[in-house]
Order: structure tokens, then C-alpha cells, then sequence
């Protein structure tokens, strides 16, 4: 009789593989079946590491994309503050140039004033 493998599992699921051992199968056949389903673990744990560098790398590269985002954003808004309403600015300018004008006229009534005065008491 042939040597039997004395196992304690009837039936596993492996990623859609149904291994199925008998209590009384020949112990060559079930090394067979267990090297295969090692193989198998072996190549899904190889994806598994694969998919989690990937995932790793999308997740650097969504990160480094949502910075950019943000510093677009920024420049963007930024932009849009430092930017200068060229009417209002004319507009306030004009009050300016007005107020100096008033002030210019008032230097010049102050000092034609003065040399008026000047002359006057110099006679």
C-alpha cells in the first residue's frame, strides 16, 4: 500500500483555486498539491507587492499633484489680489492732483501775499 498523507484540511480556497485534499491520498500527490498552491501563494504575494509599489506611487504622485493644485490656487488668487483697479486708481490720482493743485494755489496766494506785504511796508 502507498504511503498516505495525513493532512487536517478537507478543502481551502486560494484566489479561485478550490485545493481539495483527501485524508487518504498518496503523500507524493499531496506534496504535488501542496508545491502547486505554494507557487500560487508565492505569484500572488510577488502581485500583492507590486500593486502595493504602485499604489505607493500613485499615492506620491497624487500628493505631489494636489501641492501643485494648491500652489496654482494660490498664485491664482494672489494674482487676482495684487491686481489694481486702473480706474479706481485714476480716479484717486485725480483727487490727489486736485488736493495738491489747492494746496499749490495756497502756497502761491500765501507768497504773493507776503511779497505784497512786503513791498507795502518797504515804501
Amino acid at each position: 500500500m502507498a504511503p498516505t498523507c495525513q493532512v487536517g484540511i478537507d478543502s481551502a480556497d486560494v484566489k479561485g483555486y478550490k485545493a481539495e485534499v483527501s485524508l487518504h491520498e498518496p503523500a507524493s500527490a499531496a506534496l504535488a498539491r501542496i508545491a502547486e498552491l505554494e507557487a500560487l501563494l508565492s505569484a500572488e504575494r510577488q502581485r500583492s507587492a507590486q500593486l502595493e509599489n504602485e499604489r505607493d506611487v500613485l499615492r506620491a504622485s497624487h500628493e505631489r499633484l494636489r501641492l501643485e493644485l494648491e500652489l496654482l490656487k494660490r498664485r491664482l488668487f494672489v494674482a487676482k489680489a495684487e491686481r489694481v483697479d486702473t480706474q479706481q486708481l485714476e480716479l484717486e490720482f485725480a483727487q490727489k492732483l486736485r488736493a495738491l493743485e489747492e494746496v499749490a494755489d495756497t502756497l502761491a496766494r500765501i507768497g504773493h501775499e507776503g511779497r505784497d506785504h512786503r513791498v507795502a511796508t518797504d515804501r
